[in-house]
């Protein structure tokens, strides 16, 4: 049997220019700094070409992702800090709620009792031996 024959399939140049432009964008991707994500909202702006604004989109959420990922024990050290501080200001607003609302339903309670109050005391001493 013959083998096959492959075809060398050669890239057109704007493929050429698509596979640099990806590789390009992935790298700024990667980098994770101010300015690739700069330049990745830049060219996010100006490409006409709606392939290349997706796959930069996404590369722009990656840039996003390493930029604010930990680099080192004490950025982690801080991030979990962060998190436990948010924690701890959630819990204190949620007990802090909860007061609010057994502080207004005790005055709602005050406001009963004075009314009961003022009930006895215009009732009759029959009406209050019932």
């Amino acid at each position: 049997m013959p083998k096959k024959q492959s075809k060398k399939q050669t890239k057109t140049p704007a493929e050429s220019i698509s596979d640099l432009l990806f590789s390009q964008l992935q790298k700024w991707a990667h980098a994770g700094t101010d300015e690739g994500i700069k330049k990745l909202e830049d060219f996010i702006i100006s490409e006409p070409n709606k392939d290349l604004c997706a796959y930069a989109k996404i590369a722009y959420d990656e840039a996003l992702f390493f930029y604010y990922s930990p680099n080192n024990k004490q950025e982690e050290r801080d991030f979990f800090l962060a998190k436990m501080i948010i924690q701890k200001e959630r819990w204190l607003w949620n007990r802090m709620d909860k007061a609010g609302a057994t502080r207004f339903e005790l005055s709602k309670m005050d406001i009963e009792r004075d009314i009961h109050k003022r009930i006895l005391k215009t009732a009759t001493k029959k009406e209050r031996e019932e």
